[in-house]
């Protein structure tokens, strides 16, 4: 583009609209682009302050000003992520754009996942197995509960007695469950949630996305625990059994846990 058609196209941008429709549109990318504008000044100070971005003018490839794509960035960096990739940037995003961690299983066929995971999945929901646990894991339990018949309540507090990484199998089933809490693991990509660009969004996602990687970190710990050997699976086994309702159970030690 010719230094001459830029500046033309900057004219362009800089002029008011005369007709109604077309200002209250105006007034409207108005309001939304103070909105994000001055979410960037609050949340990235030094950011803003360094920043040499035009504040208002459209990019071509966008209807955002290059310091509204500068925040968008800065959160998907530094607060959560917001798919920059998948998002479309041809229109202006009135809404923080959300795509949550999708695990469901139910959507993926089980020899997708590893086999820590596999035998997490297996013990949610037996319908995954393979046969039998002898032939999907190389293990034979006497039994193992089923999940209605499990206490959420007493494997939590069971895992909170138990040793590393074990102690992490009540965060993994509620993974699997969606029942952590959080947002971005308990939704699913079919979820429609359409959150306003706010200070008050924005701290609610920031810090709840927190949660969600030391989950999904607790997560993928025990899942390799699991994947290292047979003795593992079956101290899953015997802990989670303890965990079912109407009983009372024993303190659960594993302070002798193969590595």
């Amino acid at each position: 583009m010719s230094v001459t058609t830029d500046a033309i196209s900057h004219l362009h941008s800089l002029k008011l609209p005369t007709r109604v429709e077309q200002s209250l549109d105006y007034l409207i990318q108005l309001r939304e682009s103070l909105i994000l504008l001055s979410l960037y000044q609050v949340n990235f100070s030094e950011e803003w302050k360094n920043s040499t971005s035009p504040l208002f003018t459209s990019t071509p490839k966008s209807p955002h000003s290059p310091k509204e794509l500068e925040f968008f960035q800065l959160v998907d960096e530094r607060l959560f992520p917001i798919g920059l990739g998948d998002a479309d940037l041809d229109e202006r995003l009135n809404f923080i754009p959300f795509w949550p961690e999708d695990v469901d299983f139910y959507l993926r066929s089980i020899d997708e996942f590893d086999e820590g995971e596999q035998f997490l999945i297996c013990l949610y929901d037996p319908c995954y197995l393979e046969n039998s646990w002898l032939t999907h894991f190389s293990i034979n339990p006497n039994k193992v509960v089923p999940i209605e018949q499990i206490d959420f309540n007493k494997l939590e507090t069971l895992c909170r007695e138990a040793s590393q990484p074990l102690c992490y199998l009540y965060d993994a089933m509620s993974i699997i469950d969606r029942s952590t809490g959080s947002i971005w693991l308990d939704e699913t990509c079919e979820s429609c949630l359409y959150l306003e660009w706010s200070q008050n969004n924005i701290d609610i996602l920031a810090q709840d996305w927190q949660k969600a990687l030391n989950l999904r970190a607790s997560y993928l710990e025990v899942a390799q625990w699991l994947q290292n050997n047979c003795n593992n699976k079956i101290l899953t086994i015997e802990l989670w059994n303890l965990a079912k309702k109407d009983e009372s159970y024993p303190s659960f030690s594993c302070s002798s846990l193969p590595d």
